[in-house]
């Protein structure tokens, strides 16, 4: 049974690190590390889902807060017009 555990635990990380490296190639660092911020977000869902946990409403709130500063940094700038 700790060998499956063990195992599941190493697979994980192996998998979240290569998903980071990837992330990193393709979007860059700066990017890459905004969207780290949504592993909370991702648990609080799988909880939802899969767990069928409830949360209360500030917590919703602060997932409001967490995916609205995400496509905040992430939403395309508009190049300024000269005058």
């Amino acid at each position: 049974m700790w060998a499956g555990v063990v195992t599941s635990a190493l697979l994980a990380n192996v998998f979240a690190y290569l998903a980071w490296a990837n992330g990193v190639r393709v979007l860059g660092a700066a990017r890459t590390s905004v969207w780290n911020n949504l592993a909370p977000v991702v648990g609080i869902a799988l909880g939802v889902l899969i767990l069928h946990e409830r949360f209360p409403a500030p917590l919703w709130l602060a997932v409001g807060v967490i995916l609205a500063g995400v496509l905040l940094t992430n939403w395309p700038a508009r190049e300024a017009r000269a005058a």
